[in-house]
């Protein structure tokens, strides 16, 4: 199931991999579910925006994990980042709903009919629908 054949070593040596600048051992830590690995592979400079959507959207996943990507400065300022973490249903539901008002219209319709979402997350999709095509009725 994980690409990740380095999963058995110690989480030292795995941290020390997520530093690398070797493409396919980084394409290799991005299935790590240790936190602190994680952690560090974000904050490798050689990591590129789809490594991150793809931690983000991984499934099953820990909370853990989504936390360290939702609270990177670099990597939770972008768009795709943030709209994997609201369709990851393993986003914590605080996290998910924070992040839903800074979607784009069309990601909230698609949001609004997917199924999949907690029960609370849908709720704020739906609200914040509700609220942008209140604002500007021309773009309903």
């Amino acid at each position: 199931q994980h690409e990740n054949e380095h999963l058995d070593r110690p989480s030292g040596v795995r941290r020390s991999l997520a530093r690398s600048r070797d493409r396919f051992l980084l394409d290799q830590v991005v299935h790590d579910r240790d936190p602190g690995v994680i952690r560090t592979l974000l904050d490798n400079p050689r990591i590129v925006e789809r490594d991150v959507v793809r931690v983000a959207a991984m499934r099953p996943t820990r909370p853990e994990i989504l936390r360290q990507v939702t609270d990177h400065p670099r990597w939770s300022a972008r768009y795709p980042v943030r709209l994997a973490l609201v369709c990851n249903p393993y986003t914590p539901v605080p996290i998910a709903i924070r992040l839903v008002s800074t979607l784009l219209l069309q990601d909230l319709r698609d949001l609004a009919a997917s199924a999949g979402l907690a029960g609370p997350v849908v709720e704020a999709v739906q609200h914040e629908l509700d609220g942008r095509t209140r604002a500007s009725p021309g773009t309903a």
